[in-house]
């Protein structure tokens, strides 16, 4: 804040060291023509040229506003309220750009009228009457109220204040707005300081009760409270301050855009360390879910939406530098489509992450299996997905492939299922069948994770080399380790079920069967 006081001295010294004297001073022309009020031009030159201290003329200023009625002295104060209001508000008189015809025509009004400024001021405007151009009844009839609302605490509250030497000239200003600069700059500073305390109470109070303390990192309200004190602090400055002044345009203009400058950096940093709140509050959220994907999502949001407020900051200090945003991003939008033709994939990509965001059919830990990919997710990026291979090796897929590719995710399975065959040697007996068989039912439906009813053993098959039990059980059971593990624990108990009940168990194999031939009979 102090930096910035400096730099507003260093600026209004350096913009009137050259005695600048407001919007009069691009006015100068030939008295004749200034008298004739015949075009629209002519009388926004009478008026502002004749309000200049170098070429005073109270009467001629005040016959460019149209009121009859009223008295020389009241007409020229209302020529003097609105020079006032133009030159508060930044709003220079362009005299290249006012019409300089005695016929013209506004077509979307269907009048001989001439706004000067359309959006600021549509209702301050030059009219047509009795052949000559002078501000509208209905400007004369606003301008008060125009003065009222430009000057909310007055116009004179400082010149006042300073009555011996206030009108001295001190590098090309009074010497009561330099004065007032000094109180407006030391106020600025109290009004700053103030509600940096204010609104840290005030936001550490509401945060609080609105959301449970341990959701909020606290450290994050102080970077929050000097932006925000700040964008107040220029706004009231502008708003009801720097009015008081009666800065001339040439002063006034650069340094309203030089506060819209700073209002407009001092808000991305508002929302900018807002973001950083938001993602404090989500991220706390997260962690209370049983996904991690969300965990994965809350990062690239918080990227998206900082990039979103740099870039309207920019166009803000740019439309306040005069560069024509709109003409701007109509080039960035054809430059846009270019890039996006030349990064296809990229773009492609990009989608693919959104939708495995939205649709989350895995999460950071997950064991899927994705075509020829198996393996662990490690990381889901906004291009890429990192999957930990069986061998350890890190396998990155393209979000957009991973998004087309049919997902086995086996972590969110409820149960596995298991069949095989277990194969025993044709010397086993009918009653030692018989007695295995059961034996191996009782093993496998009373094993703990087994789910009831599930079981099936029999005795299905007698094939070339082995009889074979056909085992099948569905386990409920998640971990690819544990489930290995219920397994192992079955084959064991089958194994020593064989070893008691002295029956082997079969492999491949072939018989191969010898028969002695009879000997020949010697002569037969």
């Amino acid at each position: 804040m102090k930096r910035l006081l400096l730099l507003w001295s260093i600026f209004l010294l350096g913009s009137t060291g050259s005695l600048l004297l407001g919007q009069a001073d691009s006015t100068q022309n030939d008295g004749s023509l200034i008298y004739s009020q015949e075009t629209p031009r002519q009388t926004a030159q009478r008026h502002l040229y004749y309000l200049n201290p170098d070429h005073y003329n109270p009467s001629a200023a005040a016959d460019a506003m149209f009121a009859p009625d009223m008295s020389d002295e009241e007409r020229l104060e209302l020529a003097r309220e609105l020079r006032d209001i133009l030159d508060a508000t930044g709003s220079f008189v362009d005299m290249e750009k006012v019409p300089d015809e005695p016929n013209y025509y506004d077509s979307a009004r269907r009048e001989y009228q001439y706004v000067i400024f359309p959006e600021e001021f549509p209702e301050v405007y030059l009219a047509r009457y009795n052949g000559k151009w002078y501000y509208s009844r209905t400007t004369v009839e606003r301008i008060p109220a125009l003065y009222d609302k430009t000057f909310p605490l007055g116009a004179d509250l400082f010149q006042q204040i300073v009555p011996v030497f206030g009108n001295r000239k001190i590098f090309g200003l009074e010497a009561w707005k330099w004065v007032g600069l000094l109180i407006q700059l030391l106020l600025s500073f109290v009004i700053y300081r103030l509600l940096l305390f204010l609104l840290g109470w005030l936001l550490r109070n509401v945060i609080a009760r609105i959301t449970p303390q341990s959701y909020l990192d606290p450290k994050l309200i102080p970077p929050v409270t000097r932006p925000l004190s700040l964008l107040i602090t220029l706004l009231v400055f502008r708003t009801y301050m720097m009015p008081i002044l009666l800065l001339p345009i040439n002063v006034s203009d650069p340094l309203r855009r030089f506060i819209a400058i700073g209002m407009s950096l001092a808000g991305v940093w508002v929302f900018y360390k807002l973001v950083d709140i938001a993602g404090s509050l989500l991220r706390s959220l997260a962690s209370k879910t049983d996904t991690t994907m969300d965990d994965q999502l809350i990062p690239l949001l918080m990227r998206i939406a900082k990039l979103v407020v740099v870039i309207f900051g920019i166009l803000f200090v740019l439309d306040n530098l005069d560069v024509d945003v709109t003409a701007l991003l109509a080039g960035v939008s054809i430059g846009g489509l270019a890039v996006a033709l030349a990064a296809q994939d990229t773009v492609k990509n990009f989608i693919g992450s959104i939708s495995i965001f939205v649709d989350r059919p895995f999460q950071v830990g997950d064991f899927i299996a994705a075509g020829d990919i198996v393996g662990s997710v490690t990381e889901v990026g906004v291009r890429t997905t990192r999957i930990r291979a069986l061998d350890g090796a890190q396998v990155t897929v393209p979000n957009g492939d991973l998004a087309n590719r049919t997902i086995t995710n086996h972590t969110v399975r409820t149960y596995r299922r298991y069949a095989t065959s277990i194969t025993v040697t044709y010397s086993t007996l009918p009653d030692q069948m018989e007695q295995f068989v059961e034996g191996v039912r009782e093993i496998v439906s009373g094993h703990s994770k087994v789910r009831e009813g599930s079981a099936t053993v029999q005795f299905h098959e007698m094939s070339n080399s082995s009889l074979d039990i056909f085992y099948a059980a569905i386990f409920e059971v998640t971990d690819y380790g544990e489930w290995l593990a219920c397994r192992q624990e079955v084959f064991l108990s089958v194994m020593k079920l064989a070893k008691k009940l002295d029956i082997d168990f079969a492999f491949p194999s072939t018989s191969v069967y010898i028969e002695q031939m009879p000997q020949a009979q010697l002569g037969g």
